[in-house]
């Protein structure tokens, strides 16, 4: 029976053993396999694949830029032979050939599980991988590695990685245009966002992360959005309108984040939430400025204002839209701050 050989560098760590080669991702997918931790199998290590992010990754991988630099790391299982070369630190390992045995799944994925899995969802796309190998170690030693692995791991900050795949622009086309917002909105310095938004983890002390505001701004000004088609330029003259005039309505509370939820991620969310109101209703009574006073003359209509929210005995209680902490903070969850939008509305609504 005929054998696949790959060449190897040997990696010595303390007292173990690491091999370092690379490997078709198609070959690597043929050889590898994965038993997922279930009532059936309560001894393993890895999680039931998730289909979903496989696909994602998949449609990723066809990217043109895309490269995989991290390593898949593996266990070679016993019947994988490895062999000294004669040259230091270099070693061929040879394994059974998938297209001659159906004993060919010779490599445990402790590592890149979805990784390779995205290449099944990828139009047949394949290159090749680099791979970290332990060879037939102990199931206590796979499982601390395996641990180590995923526990050890940080995530890069979200703040950063979308700093960083602005900048290489490689964000979606709606998205890099709201960022373009966030960034002027930041920028500018009569802007009230003046940098007040979270580009990099040091700035904790800033107001608001640009994930945050991504999320806020998007439904508005994207592919369908009610500005979607305004300028860059037009957009951050509208935005930098729209929360100048919450300073002037509420000068108190945009000042001071001790005793006012306005310029936390509550009060950005409900601002963001009624902003399609707000704006509905500058185009209806405002002759279709968007500058600050019109927008002031429609926020000024919160002033001295209550919502009524029920609770879960079906109770009802009435929050005064005076943005303070101690009124409209214990309400600060999605479904409450949802709540909040949908009721602001309302009132909105029956206004003449």
């Amino acid at each position: 029976m005929g054998k696949v050989r790959i060449a190897a560098t040997v990696l010595r760590q303390k007292d173990k053993e690491l091999y370092l080669f690379k490997i078709n991702s198609a070959l690597l997918s043929r050889i590898s396999f994965v038993t997922p931790r279930t009532e059936e199998n309560p001894d393993e290590l890895q999680r039931v694949v998730n289909i979903a992010r496989a696909k994602e990754i998949g449609n990723w991988l066809k990217d043109e830029n895309s490269l995989l630099p991290n390593a898949i790391v593996v266990d070679l299982k016993e019947n994988v032979e490895i062999e000294e070369t004669g040259v230091e630190g270099q070693v061929t390992i040879s394994f059974p050939n998938p297209e001659e045995t159906e004993d060919h799944k010779v490599a445990y994925v402790l590592d890149g599980q979805h990784r390779l899995k995205g290449f099944d969802h990828a139009d047949g796309l394949e290159f090749d991988l680099a791979v970290v190998a332990v060879h037939n170690v102990s199931e206590s030693v796979r499982a601390k590695l395996f641990i180590d692995i995923n526990s050890k791991q940080v995530k890069v900050d979200e703040r950063l990685l979308l700093d960083l795949m602005a900048d290489t622009r490689i964000l979606a086309n709606d998205d890099e245009r709201v960022y373009e917002v966030i960034k002027g909105l930041n920028d500018e310095p009569g802007s009230p966002l003046h940098q007040k938004v979270q580009f990099l983890p040091e700035q904790k002390h800033r107001w608001m992360k640009n994930t945050t505001m991504l999320a806020l701004l998007k439904p508005h000004i994207g592919n369908g959005g009610i500005l979607y088609g305004k300028t860059t330029a037009q957009l951050i003259e509208i935005f930098t309108a729209y929360f100048k005039a919450y300073v002037m309505v509420f000068p108190e509370a945009w000042t001071d984040q001790k005793k006012y939820i306005l310029t936390k991620n509550m009060g950005f969310e409900i601002m963001c939430g009624i902003f399609r109101e707000i704006k509905y209703r500058c185009d209806l009574y405002e002759g279709k400025q968007l500058n600050r006073d019109s927008f002031m003359k429609q926020i000024s209509l919160l002033e001295g204002r209550e919502v009524t929210l029920k609770l879960k005995d079906k109770s009802t209680i009435n929050i005064p839209l005076n943005w303070s902490s101690n009124s409209m903070g214990q309400f600060s969850s999605k479904q409450w701050i949802r709540e909040i939008v949908k009721e602001i509305i309302n009132m909105l609504n029956a206004e003449a």
